[in-house]
């Protein structure tokens, strides 16, 4: 897992929220082809972020803790 700075996390959210995306069923929906307007990063980043949500694990995600495991 790649960790993420909170003000990368912060700006590349809002940007995201910014397009009308902000439930968690529009982002689980989310496939990389649909970031067009997102840097490479910013999509890696949104993707980490929607395994965070799938796996019902955002805190973690935010704090930068490996969230792909239980623990």
């Amino acid at each position: 897992m790649t960790t993420y700075k909170i003000n990368e996390i912060s700006k590349t959210l809002d940007k995201l929220f910014k397009t009308g995306i902000n439930t968690n069923k529009q982002i689980l929906k989310l496939e990389w082809q649909d970031l067009n307007d997102f840097t490479p990063l910013e999509k890696s980043l949104i993707m980490d972020f929607k395994t965070a949500v799938k796996n019902k694990k955002i805190i973690q995600f935010l704090a930068g803790v490996e969230y792909g495991r239980e623990g």
